[in-house]
């Protein structure tokens, strides 16, 4: 049991390790929150279905470079998956997003959706998804502690 909670524990902080940017709910809608402490653009895509939207928030320059849309393949990343894709930045006069919402009212069917962040050469990488997995995993795991404990 200790093993299981020492590899829970070391999964969760990888996870906040590379926060830079994440999804989350933000009541009925999704949002993408920057913790302040990342570069000036951001390649993304949002997998799921319903997923449409967005408004700018923050300090995304929406004059410039920013662009996202109802299109999976803005990029050609998701192929004919049901999302959004596009591109955040900032102006070069700021050192890089506000910490907080920079991407806000991402409408959804409230079930899944899968957040990814794009290299310069197109490769996905899996940020989150919405529901968090392991916030289920870890209240499941409660659940299971509190059984043994109340049986024993």
């Amino acid at each position: 049991m200790k093993k299981l909670l020492a590899l829970v524990l070391v999964l969760g902080l990888a996870a906040v390790a590379n926060a830079g940017f994440v999804l989350e709910k933000a009541g009925e809608q999704l949002q993408i929150v920057s913790d302040g402490d990342t570069s000036g653009a951001l390649y993304f895509a949002i997998q799921g279905v319903g997923v449409a939207g967005g408004v700018a928030a923050g300090n995304v320059d929406t004059g410039g470079f920013s662009e996202w849309g109802p299109d999976a393949d803005m990029f050609g990343v998701l192929g004919d998956l049901p999302g959004i894709s596009g591109a955040l930045s900032v102006g070069l006069a700021t050192g890089g997003f506000t910490n907080g919402p920079i991407l806000t009212n991402i409408s959804w069917d409230g079930k899944y959706a899968a957040f990814y962040s794009m290299d310069e050469q197109g490769a996905l990488t899996l940020v989150n998804v919405v529901p968090e997995p392991i916030t289920m995993t870890l209240l499941g795991l409660g659940g299971l502690v509190a059984l043994r404990r109340r049986m024993a």
